[in-house]
């Protein structure tokens, strides 16, 4: 019960850490400023930390996982969208 709790709570935490810049790249149109190398490193290392979930058939780390890659590729979309409009 505690892993799980911990789990969410990290989860929500480091989401939750995407949002703002989710939202001001949306706002702004510009996300120059965020290093692509940065986004797939970050994108990399989640698609790893995934199939580790499903190998240890651990689907709380996988599914918190799978949100966290979705953020990440959503700021990956957005600066590939963003940057060739310039």
């Amino acid at each position: 019960m505690l892993r799980e709790i911990l789990a969410a709570i990290a989860t929500i935490l480091v989401v939750s850490s995407y949002i703002p810049q989710i939202i001001k790249g949306y706002k702004t149109k510009r996300l120059k400023d965020v290093s692509m190398y940065f986004l797939i490193i970050i994108f990399t290392g989640v698609v790893v930390w995934t199939v580790y979930g499903i190998v240890a058939k651990d689907w709380v780390f996988m599914s918190a996982n799978i949100l966290i890659m979705f953020c990440s590729l959503t700021l990956i979309f957005m600066k590939l969208h963003y940057d060739k409009r310039k």
